[in-house]
């Protein structure tokens, strides 16, 4: 697996149009590999960081981000994107020791309208300890949790956004969990789990 990163421009027109749009994410997505057709499932979000927004990306192929660059990156840097190789980190981490993660997902199916419980933040919290124990890992802390409704195809999605520490109780279990993802809508930009380091992209 891959893990990239991509500085995204705000000052592009077509950058705007992005965060936005959960389904020209998904045509940046599908414009990085050659295989569309036959592409295995990508999971992808958008994260603030240092005062930038990054598109980050988990996929079974190494992608070509030249397109995405021109259109939403930065122009004087030279690649504005970052692949890793995702598997070696993995197997290199230490299970015994608790990790900083980040996650946004997707708890519900759409709904025709912005309510449900889950929505409070008990209930998220509730949720993704609920999810952990089948995906091999262990919650310790929440350092930030948030949510947001958005509107898509006439759909209320609830977006929600958790940052933490976890404990990785089973490597296989957990790195099928990252792979797969969690929660709906991983075609919209949902269900990206990642370990949070400071050290491993290099940049």
């Amino acid at each position: 697996m891959f893990l990239t990163r991509m500085a995204l421009d705000m000052s592009h027109e077509e950058t705007q149009h992005l965060i936005r749009s959960p389904q020209l994410q998904y045509a940046k997505v599908l414009d990085a590999f050659d295989q569309k057709d036959s592409l295995p499932q990508v999971l992808w979000r958008i994260d603030s960081l240092d005062g930038r927004l990054w598109f980050v990306m988990l996929s079974r192929l190494r992608p070509d981000l030249h397109a995405f660059h021109l259109a939403c990156g930065y122009q004087g840097v030279f690649p504005s994107w970052h692949t890793i190789d995702y598997d070696d980190l993995l197997d290199e981490i230490d299970i015994k020791e608790p990790h900083f993660f980040e996650l946004c997902a997707i708890p519900v199916k759409p709904l025709t309208s912005p309510s449900h419980p889950i929505a409070s933040p008990t209930a998220l919290r509730n949720w993704l300890k609920g999810r952990s124990k089948k995906s091999g890992f262990r919650l310790l802390s929440l350092t930030s949790l948030t949510s947001c409704w958005k509107l898509v195809d006439g759909k209320y999605l609830l977006f929600a956004w958790w940052e933490g520490k976890l404990e990785i109780e089973d490597l296989s279990r957990f790195t099928e969990a990252t792979y797969r993802g969690l929660g709906y809508g991983h075609d919209l930009g949902a269900g990206l789990l990642t370990l949070s380091h400071t050290d491993f992209w290099g940049f």
